[in-house]
């Protein structure tokens, strides 16, 4: 199942869930030192903003 995160029109996320509604992307952000999880939630946030010009400095270790 994939669930759709609105953001602006340029730029769609998706939210993917296997078939026992494990979500591996979230287990993965939680695992992640703080500092690390807020560089990823800041990228995220940028999208809007900066689009395309993040890539390919999109990674979160930087």
């Amino acid at each position: 199942m994939i669930n759709s995160i609105p953001t602006d029109k340029k730029f769609a996320l998706y939210d993917y869930k296997d078939e026992n509604g494990n979500n591996d992307f979230k287990e993965w952000t939680k695992k992640l030192q703080k500092v690390e999880r807020a560089k990823l939630n800041a990228k995220l946030d940028m999208l809007p903003s900066k689009g395309s010009e993040l890539f390919p400095h999109v990674g979160i270790c930087q």
